[in-house]
């Protein structure tokens, strides 16, 4: 299923997992960061 969606997602957008350099090392972080716990809730935030 997940590459029936890949391949849709490509013809639909080719350019779409072209990452610059940067857009890759701020996923990295974030995703170290998620998998650390290292995540703010959404009620910690001020939302005004």
């Amino acid at each position: 299923m997940r590459r029936i969606i890949r391949k849709l997602i490509l013809l639909w957008d080719p350019d779409f997992t072209k990452l610059t350099i940067f857009d890759r090392i701020t996923i990295w972080k974030a995703r170290r960061e998620y998998a650390r716990g290292e995540t703010v809730s959404h009620k910690d935030i001020n939302w005004d």
